[in-house]
């Protein structure tokens, strides 16, 4: 799963489509062409930010030199796999290789990934039994992302409060609430995993669920403009999309709206959403 912290309101769309004869599903920030999703055959690509000066400027850079983000190219390209070893070469070596932390993950095994411009890739297994969790600083490379003050302290503190968090889920729909539930009183407080500061903002959730094939994207109200989903081919069906707003109270609450836009393309493509 991932958190999306921005420093502006992205527009984002979901996209179902078919690349190189591979199923895909992934969420699209239209303002810097980032992307993560998942595929047809359970692979799934989620990544967060080391070189965070760039990541925090990134739409002002978009608008200035008019090029969208390479690392979204980079996750299209592996979610283009059909299998894991395929998509995680990828990730490694497409244009230079994926910059951040990266979790590539399958429904049986999962990979970290930690590069920057700075720093070469150095890729680790994930084992099955114990809960993963990478924020904004470097785990492999201690000079990598934020590496003191404030901002490192949140980091550490986004860090183990998101393992403490997830470890209470027992099921799938689970995950995002259980981050946003761990939310201090003080919603501005910058050590909350789902934030709402003056410099950044939670602005969306998803969840991959790579056994039975599910995107679920959570909106955070206010933090981005949806632009509901895209259907480029005519996909087979196999992975279903779900879309879900919170209440005032953080509670997650199915957008039938959303499902209805996936239900028309199912009776024009022929396939289940």
């Amino acid at each position: 799963m991932k958190n999306r912290d921005r420093n502006y309101k992205p527009n984002l769309r979901l996209v179902h489509t078919v690349i190189d004869g591979v199923e895909v599903v992934y969420m699209e920030d239209l303002d810097t062409g980032w992307i993560e999703g998942i595929n047809e055959y359970g692979i799934g690509v989620v990544n967060s930010a080391l070189l965070v000066g760039h990541d925090e400027a990134e739409k002002k850079l978009v608008k200035t030199r008019g090029r969208k983000s390479k690392d979204g190219a980079r996750t299209l390209k592996a979610l283009s796999k059909k299998t894991l070893d395929a998509a995680l070469k990828s990730l490694q070596t497409y244009q230079g290789g994926i910059k951040g932390h990266t979790v590539v993950s399958d429904a049986k095994t999962g990979y970290s990934l930690e590069m920057t411009s700075k720093h070469t890739c150095v890729t680790k297994p994930l084992p099955e039994s114990r809960i993963h969790v990478r924020t904004n600083h470097g785990i492999e490379y201690d000079d990598a992302g934020y590496t003191d003050g404030a901002d490192y302290i949140s980091s550490l503190v986004r860090r183990e409060t998101a393992q403490n968090a997830l470890e209470s889920a027992e099921k799938m729909g689970d995950l995002a609430p259980a981050l946003m539930g761990c939310r201090k009183k003080d919603r501005k407080h910058p050590n909350n995993v789902v934030r709402d500061t003056d410099n950044m903002f939670t602005s969306s959730q998803i969840v991959l669920n790579l056994t039975d094939l599910q995107f679920n994207l959570y909106l955070i109200e206010g933090k981005q403009t949806y632009k509901g989903l895209e259907t480029k081919s005519s996909p087979e069906g196999k992975i279903t999309i779900k879309v879900f707003s919170y209440d005032k109270d953080g509670n997650p609450k199915s957008r039938k709206a959303a499902e209805r836009v996936a239900m028309v393309y199912s009776i024009l493509y022929g396939r289940s959403s």
